[in-house]
């Protein structure tokens, strides 16, 4: 008796089945933004980690740029090629100095403590 003097639009939209329908529709909604925030802060985050690789990149450039400046002159050339050959030119001498502290304690000749007593043996007789 209620749905008798309504209009036929009034009827669908009051119906219990439309309420469903609505409900149903909201919740696939609120569904979609929860995804949408989620990429956000992903989308987010990696750009975060996109700005800190440039700003890596570009000091890296810059260090780059100084060594081949620094390379493009003979001085540059220079040092580089004694550091990594360790040459000399005409008319100069290197001098290598050992540290004592880093040069080997032991010989590398074996004494005769240093043999095992079976190669001593095989020493006796000649083998």
């Amino acid at each position: 008796m209620k749905y008798r003097n309504q209009s036929p639009w009034k009827k669908i939209v009051s119906s219990p089945l439309s309420s469903i329908v609505l409900l149903i529709v909201i919740v696939f909604l609120i569904k979609g933004t929860i995804n949408i925030m989620k990429k956000y802060d992903t989308s987010l985050d990696r750009l975060v980690q996109a700005q800190a690789t440039l700003d890596n990149l570009e000091s890296r450039k810059n260090d780059l740029e100084d060594k081949v400046a620094y390379l493009s002159t003979d001085r540059g050339i220079e040092s580089e090629i004694r550091s990594k050959f360790r040459v000399a030119f005409e008319g100069e001498s290197v001098a290598v100095i050992v540290d004592e502290s880093s040069a080997p304690t032991t010989s590398p000749i074996k004494t005769t403590k240093q043999i095992s007593w079976l190669k001593r043996w095989l020493k006796v007789f000649g083998i």
